[in-house]
């Protein structure tokens, strides 16, 4: 019966359910397996994307997309006006804000997950959903210091101000050691825990490394645990910039506002509780009238003896400041710091505080043309405020080659070839395969060896013909029984013979005379 009405048989039919029957359980308890221990499918993804994010890797190379899978050691580059989410083993969320770059490192097995996230630009949030076992761990390296974690989410932010680097830290649940290390790949020893709503700023360089402290010396920071807050490297290069000896302040201070008209301060007012008349205030007029006199002062209201112009803000007492909102006065620059003021409601007293740049606000990457297998090409991108441009290398997307063609066979005796093309670039390349040396026959007798002579034997090769002979050795004779062919005498020898068996050679020998 053929294949045909075997399947279309009743026996046929129970064949083929059974063999699906096998399939569905061989599925589900590979499933099974993939599951046992409690343990998740190992991987990463990129779980959100937007904007233009790049992936770059041995695998991965272009614009990352949401869903895309990622392997050990792809680099992550988040330009402007853009965010990644990236999701490992099902359990652990990285959040990359814009201008952020790190690099992904996963050792994982079925035992054991160990991330490595090195961070060395921008600011990226991370959310462990579960605790890690004790074989896992998950490390965020920045220049100056590592960053070790267990069932935490926590932020780190990174930013290079010449030959410095700052590292920004901000816990929001559970625990991470810190580890300080110079820019050049040296621990110091220094190692510290931070816990839930702790932040600490790192700064360090070729030779060193620290926790900075606030105004009051203090190197542990408090955070608003309501919430982990975003944009951490704009927070970071904030309260650098309020600093100038290498201490980050917390809070900035305030400045003297420069203005024309007179500040009151509690030492510029002075009160007397002793009746007294009103100093005489004289507005200014165009007229030659005499202003009218001051009413007196009664015994409840204080005199002012202060000297205050007419300009000032009239008050009684000293009081704490009511700003109102912020107001811009110089507009921050991509490269260049703005300042703002702000105006109390009551005595017109103002403060100013810079602003930080708003840092170049970059377009797309351009280059006249692509990068190509073997050379790099410079792309160029311009700031839509300023103006400014920069540049940047793309390397060689090196080439993606097919399979391997057979373009010449090896024979018995002489190697082939075979070529591969770049689907790019349509480059080929070639290699020489070994030959195939010869495939023999058996033996087969060719001359017929003798008692004294040897013969000789020949194989054939089965893929070319060649043929090749080998000596076999003499058979040598094979002798009957000595028999006496002539008796022997007093003094006279006699002789016996004997004859071989396969070709009839005769071999004589002498018997010794009788009596000797």
């Amino acid at each position: 019966m053929d294949i045909k009405g075997f399947l279309s048989s009743a026996n046929g039919k129970v064949t083929v359910a059974a063999v699906a029957v096998l399939i569905l359980v061989g599925i589900a308890a590979a499933i099974m397996m993939m599951n046992s221990g409690g343990s998740t499918y190992r991987g990463i993804t990129a779980k959100e994307v937007s904007g233009s994010v790049s992936i770059t890797g041995d695998i991965n190379s272009g614009q990352a997309y949401s869903g895309e899978k990622l392997y050990s050691g792809d680099a992550v580059n988040v330009p402007e006006q853009s965010s990644i989410t990236v999701l490992i083993d099902n359990n652990k969320y990285i959040y990359a804000e814009a201008e952020t770059h790190f690099v992904i490192s996963a050792d994982q097995t079925e035992d054991h997950s160990r991330i490595r996230i090195a961070l060395d630009k921008g600011s990226e949030l991370n959310d462990l959903r579960t605790t890690l076992g004790a074989g896992d761990s998950f490390d965020v390296d920045t220049p100056n210091s590592t960053l070790s974690a267990k069932g935490t989410k926590f932020n780190a932010s990174v930013y290079t101000d010449g030959d410095i680097v700052y590292t920004l830290l901000e816990v929001s649940e559970g625990n991470v050691d810190v580890k300080l290390r110079t820019t050049g790949g040296t621990y110091t020893g220094t190692e510290q825990t931070f816990g839930a709503g702790e932040s600490v700023i790192i700064r360090g360089g070729s030779d060193f490394s620290e926790f900075t402290h606030d105004e009051n010396g203090e190197t542990v920071r408090h955070l608003d645990l309501s919430a982990l807050p975003t944009n951490g490297t704009a927070r970071l290069t904030a309260l650098i910039s309020r600093s100038s000896d290498g201490t980050v302040k917390t809070e900035p201070e305030p400045e003297k506002a420069e203005t024309s008209e007179p500040q009151i301060t509690p030492t510029e007012i002075t009160y007397d509780t002793t009746e007294a008349p009103e100093p005489e205030i004289i507005p200014e007029t165009t007229t030659e009238e005499a202003p009218e006199p001051a009413a007196p002062v009664t015994e409840s209201t204080p005199a002012v003896t202060a000297n205050v112009t007419a300009a000032a803000v009239e008050t009684t007492a000293p009081h704490t400041h009511t700003f109102g909102e912020w107001t811009v006065t110089t507009p921050a620059g991509c490269e260049t710091e703005g300042t703002e003021t702000r105006i109390c409601t009551v005595c017109g007293a103002t403060e100013t505080q810079s602003v930080p740049a708003i840092g170049h606000t970059f377009g797309n990457w351009t280059a006249q043309f692509g990068a190509n297998c073997e050379e790099g090409v410079t792309a160029t991108r311009k700031c839509s405020v300023c103006g400014s441009t920069e540049e940047k290398i793309i390397p060689p997307t090196s080439h993606r080659f097919g399979e391997w063609t057979v373009t010449r066979e090896a024979n018995c005796l002489i190697g082939g070839t075979e070529t591969r093309t770049c689907t790019v670039c349509m480059t080929s390349e070639s290699r020489t395969t070994p030959a195939a040396g010869h495939t023999f026959g058996e033996w087969k007798l060719s001359r017929i060896a003798t008692c004294e002579n040897g013969g000789t034997e020949r194989r054939k090769c089965t893929i070319c013909g060649s043929t090749e002979e080998r000596e076999t050795p003499a058979l040598g004779h094979q002798y009957g029984e000595w028999k006496v062919t002539s008796d022997p005498g007093y003094d006279v020898p006699g002789t016996e013979t004997r004859i071989c068996l396969r070709c009839g050679h005769i071999d004589e020998r002498n018997i010794n005379p009788l009596g000797s």
